[in-house]
């Protein structure tokens, strides 16, 4: 015959793991975590016992030991690495690169599609003068080379110390049957450094991941982020006769 005080003992624990649940807690997460344990915890204990009082017992026990180890410090986790990053042009002699793959049909069938074609660069903080700095891009079909500053500005700069688009309108025949394109992007010769370019991480799939790269004044290194796969914040825009974006390109 079963001991009656074994189902006295299963409505303690179950009381006792109410208490483990909310005690030292924030009031919202303890109204939380009290819910939880009165629905579900409690609503468990209970129907076990249909089964049998050692059930129920076993039961209360397994949900007030959960609630221990809820309780339990866990280990420390670091932050991700942020998605956005700057990176400082302190010489005109430093150049920041990035290559476009135009061979994917995807591209080909939104420059079918397109009215206005784009390229969009980003930099920290809004530049105040018209030629902060230079951008060259370069296909099979020639060179086009502008320098770009204040009235370039594109979408929204919310403050000054964060970082923006420029955009550079391109000829859509400079991308015509081309395979690839590259940019490069420097300060210009009138503006004194620095000049703060923004990168991401490549997170398109089948993206190259040596697209980007930065000539340092002596070679070509990968891009200064914080973590592999990053490139600069460089980008093709295609859009629709109402300007509409169809295509971010990178």
């Amino acid at each position: 015959m079963i001991p009656r005080h074994i189902g006295r003992m299963s409505a303690g624990i179950a009381a006792l793991t109410l208490v483990v649940a909310i005690i030292g807690a924030p009031w919202e997460t303890a109204v939380a975590r009290g819910f939880f344990v009165v629905s579900i915890g409690f609503g468990l204990i209970a129907g076990s016992g249909l089964i049998g009082a050692r059930t129920q017992f076993a039961t209360a026990f397994v949900i007030f030991t959960l609630a221990v180890a809820q309780r339990l410090p866990g280990q420390p986790v670091s932050n991700p690495p942020s998605p956005n990053w700057t990176r400082t042009i302190t010489d005109t002699r430093q150049v920041a690169e990035h290559r476009f793959s135009l061979s994917e049909s995807a591209w080909k069938t939104a420059l079918s599609k397109s009215a206005n074609t784009s390229l969009l660069v980003c930099a920290e903080a809004i530049l105040d003068q018209l030629d902060a700095m230079t951008v060259t891009i370069t296909t099979a079909n020639g060179t086009l080379a502008r320098v770009v500053g204040a009235e370039d500005a594109y979408g929204a700069h919310p403050r000054p110390d964060r970082g923006g688009f420029y955009r550079i309108p391109i000829q859509r025949d400079l991308f015509d049957r081309a395979d690839g394109a590259t940019v490069t992007v420097s300060a210009s010769q009138t503006r004194t450094p620095p000049l703060r370019l923004c990168g991401t991480h490549s997170i398109r799939p089948g993206v190259d991941p040596n697209a980007s790269r930065f000539f340092d004044g002596t070679e070509w290194i990968a891009p200064p982020g914080p973590t592999s796969h990053t490139r600069w914040l460089i980008e093709l825009r295609l859009a629709d006769q109402g300007g509409r974006t169809i295509l971010a390109w990178y």
